[in-house]
């Protein structure tokens, strides 16, 4: 993409995020949300819950948690999305545990 000036923008970047959050691959994801945030590219709100969704399907809720904060540190709104995913995997932990 960069060879011919396209330069990708957040929605790229997440969708691309997304799809290596599907397929398990968490690190993936946080390589390319790194680059994006090197890039100079503000996060939004979608961005933020892929990479919340990938934390969970990898079992990193503290990780989760850690992206959610750093949202509304960063003055991103938190949507019903972001809650569900969060909440979701606080009660897989809680009833699988016991």
């Amino acid at each position: 993409m960069l060879d011919n000036a396209i330069f990708p923008d957040c929605i790229t970047y997440s969708t691309i995020m997304y799809q290596y959050c599907r397929r398990g691959n968490l690190d993936g994801a946080i390589e390319l949300w790194d680059a994006m945030l090197n890039k100079g590219l503000k996060p939004d709100t979608l961005a933020y819950n892929f990479l919340i969704y990938g934390c969970c399907i990898a079992g990193e809720l503290g990780k989760a948690f850690e992206f959610r904060d750093d949202m509304i540190r960063r003055g991103v709104k938190p949507n019903q999305a972001t809650h569900s995913a969060l909440t979701r995997e606080v009660f897989k932990e809680v009833f699988y545990f016991y």
